[in-house]
């Protein structure tokens, strides 16, 4: 008789956690703020802000939605769909030529979109560890955190080389794949699988 293969439910945490990274480094607003306000001048410190407080506004929302979706037709079409949305966010505000179209592209589509695949690997998480849930949920929330802090550095490098619009292209593009891909192993276990 053949051994049925176990599958590692840790490989669900670093996935996850690694999806937390790539969302979380949508916190770097801040550094292309001067950017910004160089290319756009007649932005207010008032409009400048706008966009960094809808994205959270935005980003609630689709924790919300996608809370609810993900339990009917799974965590990885869901969170397939937030990287797309997230990516193609940031690819149109890289083409962006006015605030409203600014805010539009980088707060409510992507903002909906790290909604959508913010909740579906703590979720997930959370069903593979029924015996350790707060430690599987923290340890994928903190990559959220995190996604920033290990984002910074790069991302001022690249705006000082190809400028805050090629970076924002650059940054959607990778976001989207990244997440995309990495949501793949995203999958509620079977029944009697934990």
């Amino acid at each position: 008789m053949a051994e049925q293969k176990t599958f590692n439910r840790w490989l669900v945490v670093v996935g996850a956690m690694l999806i937390q990274v790539s969302l979380g480094a949508v916190y770097i607003y801040s550094v292309f703020k001067p950017a910004l306000s160089a290319k756009f001048p007649t932005w207010s410190p008032t409009d400048l802000a706008l966009p960094s407080q809808l994205i959270l506004a935005f980003f609630a929302i689709g924790v919300i939605f996608a809370g609810k979706i993900q339990d009917k037709i799974g965590p990885r079409t869901v969170a397939t769909v937030g990287g797309a949305m997230l990516g193609v966010g940031l690819i149109i505000a890289s083409f962006a030529s006015d605030l409203m179209m600014f805010t539009i592209a980088f707060s409510v589509i992507g903002g909906l979109g790290i909604g959508a695949a913010y909740v579906c690997p703590i979720a997930t998480c959370v069903k593979w560890f029924p015996d350790k849930r707060g430690l599987a949920a923290g340890i994928t929330a903190a990559g959220f955190g995190a996604g920033s802090a290990l984002t910074v550095v790069p991302i001022q490098n690249m705006i000082a080389s190809s400028g805050f619009q090629n970076t924002f292209l650059y940054f959607g593009i990778g976001q989207g794949i990244i997440i995309c891909v990495l949501a793949l192993i995203l999958a509620a276990p079977a029944a009697g699988q934990v």
